[in-house]
């Protein structure tokens, strides 16, 4: 092959990728990564694509089973604004009942509402919790 720098012993990368296709080698497995590593990176990609994100660096004082990210990236280019709510695993990592519980309530969501209340608001907010406004 043209450029092949194949040794007795070592194949070039163009020459590995035919092999693996042609089934001749088995494919090396993914490194095992990590669930931080794995969320920095999803969160430099996110960011590089224009998401906001937010995570809570220690969840131990808080409700169980919230999800790990959440992505915001405001409407653009005729796409509507998006929110997602990922929760990131490493590959051999188990979602909990609770991590299961919150995806199926966030999965369910058809409209976002966002806001920022005082004290002095407790009447509407207490309303609009209520379903009463």
């Amino acid at each position: 092959m043209r450029g092949c720098t194949c040794t007795g012993m070592t194949l070039c990368p163009t020459c590995h990728v035919l092999a693996v296709r042609a089934g001749v080698v088995v494919p090396e497995a993914a490194p095992a990564i990590t669930e931080r590593a794995f969320q920095t990176a999803v969160l430099r990609v996110a960011k590089s694509s224009g998401w906001a994100g937010y995570f809570t660096k220690d969840s131990r004082r808080s409700p169980s089973g919230f999800p790990d990210l959440v992505l915001v990236r405001p409407p653009h280019a005729d796409q509507p604004g998006t929110a997602l709510f990922w929760e990131l695993k490493s590959a051999d990592g188990v979602l909990t009942l609770q991590q299961a519980h919150w995806l199926r309530l966030l999965s369910a969501v058809t409209q976002v509402e966002a806001g920022m209340y005082r004290p002095e608001a407790w009447d509407s907010m207490v309303a609009r919790l209520r379903g009463e406004t």
